[in-house]
């Protein structure tokens, strides 16, 4: 009887590693011939042996779960006989006869798969050239084209990982592109002929219209070219497409004679561009087309099944690269369709030949290993602490660096025939540090080679890293030698302060970066169920309404709409957990298992259901087909945007190269004192007579800045009326100008403004993210799909472009710089966020007020090292004299003024206009004293400006659900005191509601679902936004005085006292959040002036209480009017949100 199959399981298992030396370290050399004895069509890849069931009624495992989740307990190395290592704890113990097969540090989570068997704790597990795999940082899904483009130079491929540069295309890759979708499009619908493929191309042209004009290529030129390099598209199908092979169908193989070879049809496409995540292998990718296929060898052996189908525009080499990505491709499809995957077809356009390859186990498990290598560098990103990634051990003998080569050193290649080597010699292994405790490298050694170096696309972020993080500041001693000239070009401008300022800045974009990940690896790692109760999945759905797909076609975000209802009609309310609205998802099948089969975005979301939009079919894959439609059970997960991190980086990597702006750079890095003209040149007259004095002056500082003009904008002192008015201005003084901001509210607020002025205006960005009276002024397809010179009137001749921070990614900014950036909101952007739009202007104008919402980072240590810091405070902060101070404010009345200028702005704050400040709301008294409740009355009554309303004396204590906070006795409050009010007479489109606690605006919004116009705001969404009354809930009511993180952060607090114009409401536990030092200074401020009312016992008498379970059969899922409604915000990852 063979070994007992794996019986996955979720755990982790601790495993002990042992690196066995009796096998002797294979020379190099071992690996020249490597290729030339494999035989392509008998060595195979059988990895469906490695978990099949030996008895029949054993549970069926797929494919994708044959792994075992393994914690490394210890690795040590044994000489010899091999031993059981010394700890006592561990369930196995695995011998490693090859060392190069793992980089693993104990602690470090593994996968092994293979045919293992754990039970088995006196014998060693045995992982060699020929049996298992072992997967490093399993967690980590590293993209299979980087793992295949790591083989010549990891470093390069990591760097691209990280890196996600803004920039212009090449010929050869947007027409690799177009010619990709074209022949994608001729799969799926089975025609080949020119009809078809000039109807196709036309649509394909239009599409990249925008790229087009970035090269200069005309529409009628691309047209023509893609017709002429497509021409052997119908002879590929009449040869290769089919139920069986065709005589002349040979699949090319330059090993093989004629008489050996193997022919080849393709039966159908299953899909196209399907995105996979592997978590057995550690591996993700997008297959340019799923096929079934039917080989039959030179024998007349015939094996149909699924085969990934590579498409290449290149010339034909079916080199390294290209059969490692389509071997890698076939591990993701053996999980994706849970068969043996046993190799990949890869196609040539220019040759029109298709190459079989093989997956081979020599060649699989050296992609593995390359893959190892890479996930390594990851993993220290992942793991990075504020002084650098150290080892979590002591290093061992196994950590030693190979023999002849230093610490750290790689061999690099001196020509293209160690090519194949590189990928599975020893080459760019990481080695532990020499000294305990030693900081360890976060990327890949360099390979410092001459040719390849020169013509690195990343070489300009390649040699900063080496300057400013590594600390080299020379390759060689030799000054004249070609690399050191090369090193010397790219670095030799930046001073050590701007090392220390990259590598400052690029550490703490790494930290936040590690929150944007650490939950993801749960969506593979746990039960569905189990994540649900964490908040982070909806368990068990079921789609219950198919949304017409043409409303959203437009974007490729939300090309599909669903309404995904639990199949548990008792379970818990959708609103218990912290998924909201606007949220990234991942949607997984449950029933069938597949992971990750569409990504997208909470649309809406209900107690009992959630509408999604995504970006592929959830009910089109082929493996679905025979399902019935009530069968097919869901799951979704929140997931994370971590790769908009590498935009955001990118910002910060172009401020250095030696071609960057050197003035820009002084100013941002060195602090450099920015310039004005006299004032003098400002005619008094070109001012707008309709502003106060600080607007005016703002309006002149900005029109005599030739670096930099900072606004600071007080609560209410008309922010968006002066830059509208600082708009005008420079468009008359003949200046171009780039407006963005944070938020696209914040951008659609200003250019309603500007937009009856007469001025040209372009708005960039998704139409679904602008407001509908500003549709005129943006962009559609139609527009790219016409012309070269129709497309330069649209891009280059208007002379305000806005867009958001992150929107910076269009073609229009390939070939446009303008006279001025303005960056509205600034002070919550990050530094590194703001950098990305300021390099596509001369000179820049940053509004904002940092005493308000600051930017918003997640993780502890990058927050104290200054990623909140924006570059408005930071350089108000260094150059006071650069600011202009808006200090007479035009929304609240005086008692609510008093709280923020008492606290915040040191009596600064001034009342515009004495109209404003003597404003009351407008509250019919005898409806008001017709509420039954006198607690109700008493904060009604209009003369109370300002109303501490303390809930100390009633049984309101919050809720705690693990990080999940709510108060749902002080929710009944709210909703008391907002029926109230709309019962007053008092516009609910005039009342907002507003608490730093998501959870609290969820239960508000179900306490509330009467009042459907009345806003309901986290303080983010808030900010820009004022109402006639605010009522805001505070959460936090304990006895052990525990005020949360939340209401410490005082400027956030500041935000939510400074919306009302007429009438401010706080509920909350006056002793509880007196604890908070920046809140007992309210509270002892509100105390003072009298503005305390404590409430009696038994006002939230939960009797009385709006039901929050809404039966969705009886009640519709509420739909908000106003623009921030249950619009609530992320941390960082927001940044990116708001691009999209």
């Amino acid at each position: 009887m063979g070994r007992k199959p794996l019986a996955v399981e979720t755990e982790e298992v601790n495993v002990n590693l042992v690196l066995s030396a009796s096998q002797q370290r294979p020379a190099a050399d071992e690996f020249a011939d490597m290729f030339d004895d494999v035989d392509w069509d008998k060595e195979m890849l059988a990895f469906d042996n490695e978990a099949k069931a030996v008895h029949k009624d054993e549970k069926y495992v797929p494919r994708s779960k044959r792994y075992v989740r393994c914690r490394a307990e210890e690795v040590v190395e044994s000489v010899g006989a091999l031993s059981r290592p010394q700890k006592a704890s561990p369930r196995a113990w695995l011998a490693v006869c090859e060392p190069t097969l793992t980089l693993a540090d104990a602690g470090d989570i593994v996968n092994l798969v293979g045919d293992f068997d754990l039970s088995a704790q006196d014998t060693p597990l045995k992982l060699t050239r020929s049996d298992g795999l072992l997967i490093l940082h399993p967690d980590i899904l590293v993209s299979s084209t980087k793992v295949a483009d790591s083989s010549h130079c990891t470093r390069k491929a990591v760097l691209q990982e990280i890196i996600r540069t803004i920039g212009g295309s090449t010929p050869s890759l947007l027409y690799g592109n177009m010619l990709h979708s074209l022949m994608q499009a001729c799969m799926l619908e089975g025609r080949w002929d020119d009809e078809f493929r000039q109807s196709k191309i036309d649509d394909i042209v239009k599409e990249h219209g925008g790229q087009l004009w970035t090269i200069d290529v005309g529409f009628e030129k691309a047209k023509e070219d893609l017709l002429n390099r497509s021409k052997e598209f119908e002879a590929f199908a009449e040869r290769f497409v089919g139920d069986k092979p065709k005589v002349d169908a040979f699949l090319s193989d330059p090993r093989a004679v004629d008489t050996a070879r193997s022919r080849l049809a393709i039966n159908s496409p299953l899909d196209v561009e399907d995105d996979i995540w592997s978590p057995r292998f550690g591996l993700k990718g997008k297959i340019d087309v799923s096929t079934r296929a039917n080989v039959v060898d030179s024998v007349g052996f015939s094996r149909r099944g699924t085969a990934p189908f590579e498409i290449k525009t290149g010339r034909t080499n079916a080199g390294m690269e290209h059969r490692a990505q389509t071997m890698l491709y076939t591990l993701l499809m053996s999980d994706r369709f849970d068969e043996d995957v046993d190799s990949g077809l890869l196609y040539y356009t220019q040759s029109n030949e298709v190459f079989r390859v093989q997956a081979a186990r020599n060649e699989i498990r050296g992609l593995i290993l390359a893959r190892n290598r890479f996930a390594t560098f990851l993993h220290r990103r992942m793991t990075l602490t504020p002084a650098g990634w150290v080892p979590q051990t002591q290093p061992t003998q196994a950590s030693q660096p190979p023999s002849g080569l230093r610490a750290g050193e790689c061999k690099a290649e001196a020509d293209d025939e160690g090519e194949d080597e590189a990928l599975w010699g020893d080459v760019d292994v990481p080695v532990s540090s020499q000294v305990e405790g030693a900081e360890l490298a976060l990327l890949p050694p360099p390979i410092d080679d001459e040719r390849s170096c020169k013509r690195c696309y990343v070489g300009d972020a390649c040699m900063l890293y080496r300057k400013a993080v590594e600390g080299d500041e020379a390759i060689c001693d030799d000054e004249t030698d070609p690399l050191q000239l090369i090193y010397a070009e790219k670095t030799d401008h930046n001073t050590p302060a701007h090392a220390e300022f990259f590598k400052h800045w690029e550490r703490l974009i790494s930290l936040e970066e590690q929150e944007l990940v650490r939950f993801k690896k749960e969506i593979w790692t746990l039960q569905a169920e189990e994540r649900e109760r964490l908040g982070r999945c909806f368990a068990n759905m079921s789609i219950s309404e198919v949304k017409a797909e043409e409303q959203s076609a437009k974007t490729s975000v939300h090309r599909f709409v669903y309404r995904l209802r639990s199949r548990n009609p008792n379970g818990p309310s959708l609103l218990g957990g912290s998924i909201s609205t606007n949220d990234p998802i991942v949607v997984s099948l449950e029933t069938p298992s597949i992971l990750a089969i569409s990504r997208g975005f909470v649309l809406s979301l209900s107690p009992v259901d959630v509408v999604v939009g995504v970006d592929r079919s959830l009910t089109g894959c082929p493996q679905t087909k025979d399902v019935a439609f009530n069968e097919l059970v869901f799951r979704v997960d929140k997931d994370e945007l971590a790769a908009g991190m590498g935009r955001i980086r990118d910002n910060l990597v172009q401020l250095f190269p030696p071609d960057a702006d050197e003035r820009r750079r002084s100013l941002v890095v060195d602090l450099a004192t920015p310039r004005f003209r006299p004032i003098e040149e400002v005619k008094h007259a070109d001012l707008p007579s309709h502003l106060n004095d600080d607007q005016r002056q703002a309006v002149a500082r900005v029109l005599t800045a030739q670096d930099y003009a900072l606004i600071l904008g007080m609560p209410g002192t008309g922010k968006t009326t002066t830059t509208a008015e600082i708009i005008k201005a420079l468009a008359q003084a003949g200046k171009s100008i780039l407006l963005t901001s944070y938020t696209h509210s914040a951008v659609d607020n200003i250019l309603l403004k500007v937009k009856d002025a007469g001025l040209s205006i372009l708005r960039l960005g998704n139409r679904d993210k602008v407001l509908p009276s500003l549709h005129p002024h943006t962009l559609t397809a139609e527009d790219y799909a016409r012309s070269l010179a129709d497309i330069d009137n649209k891009l280059l001749r208007p002379q305000i472009v806005a867009t958001t921070c992150l929107g910076i990614n269009e073609p229009i900014f390939v070939k446009r710089r303008f006279d001025v950036c303005i960056v509205d909101e600034a002070s919550q952007v990050t530094l590194p966020t703001c950098l990305g739009p300021l390099r596509f202007a001369d000179s820049f104008v940053l509004v904002g007020d940092h005493n308000q919402l600051p930017p918003l980072v997640r993780n502890d240590v990058a927050r104290k090292g200054g990623l909140d810091v924006s570059l408005f405070k930071r350089l108000s902060d260094a150059h006071p004299a650069a600011v202009v101070n808006l200090t007479h404010q035009y929304r609240m009345n005086s008692d609510i003024m008093s709280l923020s200028n008492a606290l915040i702005y040191s009596g600064k704050l001034n009342v515009g206009d004495d109209r404003v400040g003597g404003r009351k709301l407008d509250v019919r008294k005898d409806l008001a004293e017709s509420c039954v409740e006198p607690w109700v009355r008493e904060v009604l009554d209009p003369d109370r400006s300002v109303i501490f309303v303390d809930t100390d004396s009633l049984p309101a204590r919050e809720r705690r659900n693990g990080s999940i906070i709510d108060n749902p006795s002080e929710a009944v409050l709210v909703a008391k005191t907002v029926s109230a009010l709309a019962a007053s007479g008092v516009d609910e489109q005039a009342i907002g509601v507003i608490s730093l606690y998501r959870q609290q605006i969820k239960l508000l919004s179900q306490h509330l679902f009467s009042h459907p116009d009345v806003e309901i705001l986290t303080a983010d969404r808030s900010q820009g936004r004022d109402k006639d009354c605010i009522v805001l809930s505070l959460v936090r009511s304990n006895t052990s005085g525990n005020a949360g993180d939340l209401l410490k952060d005082w400027r956030r607090v500041n935000v939510c006292l400074t919306r009302a114009k007429s009438k401010l409401v706080i509920f909350g536990s006056r002793s509880t959040v007196s604890h908070v030092h920046f809140m007992a200074d309210l509270v002892r401020l509100v105390e003072e002036k009298g503005w305390v009312y404590a409430l009696p016992a038994g006002a939230a008498d939960v009797a009385e209480t709006v039901k929050l379970e809404i039966d969705a059969e009886e009640e519709k899922p509420v739909i908000r009017r106003g623009g921030g409604a249950l619009a609530l915000k992320s941390p960082l990852a927001s940044d990116i949100l708001n691009s999209l």
